[in-house]
């Protein structure tokens, strides 16, 4: 469901880690940030990749080990 909403097939295992790590409200306050910054039109690579950017900020923050590299 995340992959299609961001038009990212190729991230399904990136982005089943992150599911499995974040929880479902900020994994929604994610899509929120990044269906706005999309309406705007300041997207700089895709919707994935700035999925993931806010997931490692996020992981971060609040010392979760999301084991990206």
């Amino acid at each position: 469901e995340i992959a299609e909403g961001l038009g990212d097939n190729h991230s399904l295992g990136a982005f089943r880690t992150v599911v499995d790590k974040i929880s479902e409200q900020q994994i929604r306050i994610f899509l929120s940030i990044i269906k706005d910054t999309h309406l705007t039109g300041k997207i700089k690579k895709n919707r994935g990749a700035m999925f993931i950017s806010l997931a490692k900020a996020y992981a971060g923050k609040n010392n979760i080990n999301l084991n990206f590299r």
